[in-house]
């Protein structure tokens, strides 16, 4: 093919048609620039006769019905495909038309958890059962309900404290747990203290015999559990020796119980002022008041039911008192415990409760001060 052959056309188009132009040959440049100002002037020039069939003719092939072709590709559906992108701190994938205009597919947002309040109920209502029958059945399947109690509690703290690193020697604990609550029945809460002590001298010689990381941490840890939970509810053992123990063993439980429920139910609904919010979130002062107004309300109305004499509306009112101190600080001391090594719970054994230690930690600190409260009343004669 000659070279005149490949004039107006394109290397892989159709025919191209040299457009219009008012350019003129070189040896006429001296009549354009003549007429050049002529052509201003008068507004006329070498486009005015290039018609809409010029302009297409001089189009290239591809491109003639490219406007019907697009018209035709918007009439049609089409499926929206996946697109990859690369987003800032983001490895590159695969994004969907969802990802950019919003739509999503619907899902399921999950129910709000159950309220525990009903299983709270049940074990109360448990426990509760499992306390009258052995006060019915006498002082000594009282004090055998509360050494139970005491054990379970203590192999609790035990386990917590393992579970976070520690190793309590847990045999001495449990053995000189089981020797309080024996002493306490037999002679006394200083006999628990006794064997407190003998526990305590036992734990400081094997540490001393056998090297262990952190002695000083696992031996207090040890001794915390045997004097926080046996030795306190060794107080129980002289009340419930007494003749007259059934009045004054429900009436310290009902105080304790009130309290903690008015505190409960007072705070959810109208708590606003947290009590100690790095020891415990969900106490309020609200509550606290709540629950000692209910507490102390509940005792003195016990005071007036015949079955529970020697009590009087001024000793309802004076062990009313008394609960209203220690059950709380009672709370709050688990709850220092639990804060200080981590957990939620003490355990699992009780649903809704959690642990043992959970549902009987203001009764560790009541059942004391009541007993002292009962002597110097009178009560224990």
């Amino acid at each position: 093919m000659s070279d005149g052959d490949d004039i107006g056309r394109d290397d892989e188009g159709g025919d191209v048609l040299p457009f219009p132009t008012d350019r003129v040959p070189h040896d006429e440049e001296a009549l354009e620039e003549s007429d050049g100002l002529e052509s201003l002037t008068n507004g006329s020039s070498a486009l005015d006769d290039f018609t809409h069939e010029d302009y297409v003719s001089a189009t290239t092939r591809e491109y003639q019905g490219l406007a019907e072709a697009i018209s035709e590709a918007e009439q049609q559906d089409h499926e929206m495909a996946a697109v990859a992108a690369t987003m800032p701190g983001i490895e590159t994938g695969v994004v969907g038309f969802e990802d950019v205009t919003g739509e999503r597919e619907p899902i399921d947002v999950p129910d709000k958890p159950k309220s525990d309040l009903p299983s709270r109920i049940g074990t109360a209502v448990v426990l509760v059962v499992a306390v009258v029958a052995a006060l019915l059945a006498g002082g000594g399947w009282l004090m055998l309900l509360v050494g139970a109690l005491s054990i379970i509690g203590i192999i609790e703290f035990y386990t917590a404290l393992r579970g976070v690193g520690f190793v309590p020697l847990s045999l001495f604990g449990i053995v000189g747990a089981i020797g309080a609550l024996i002493g306490a029945w037999v002679s006394g809460p200083i006999a628990a203290a006794g064997f407190a002590a003998t526990t305590a001298v036992a734990i400081l010689l094997w540490y001393s015999l056998l090297v262990r990381r952190n002695p000083l941490d696992n031996a207090a840890l040890t001794m915390l559990g045997v004097l926080w939970i046996p030795v306190m509810f060794s107080f129980v053992a002289p009340i419930a020796q007494h003749p007259n123990h059934r009045p004054l063993i429900v009436a310290v439980v009902i105080a304790t119980g009130v309290l903690d429920i008015g505190s409960f139910f007072v705070g959810k609904r109208w708590g606003r002022h947290k009590l100690a919010p790095d020891l415990s979130p969900n106490k309020t002062v609200e509550g606290l008041v709540g629950g000692i107004i209910a507490g102390g309300a509940a005792t003195v109305l016990l005071t007036f039911i015949p079955w529970f004499e020697p009590l009087d509306w001024k000793a309802g009112l004076g062990l009313a008192a008394v609960v209203a101190v220690f059950g709380p600080l009672g709370d709050l001391a688990e709850s220092l415990i639990k804060r200080s090594i981590g957990i939620k719970d003490m355990g699992a054994i009780l649903p809704g409760h959690g642990g043992v230690l959970d549902r009987v930690d203001a009764f560790l600190f009541t059942i004391p001060a009541a007993y002292f409260f009962f002597r110097l009343a009178g009560f224990l004669a």
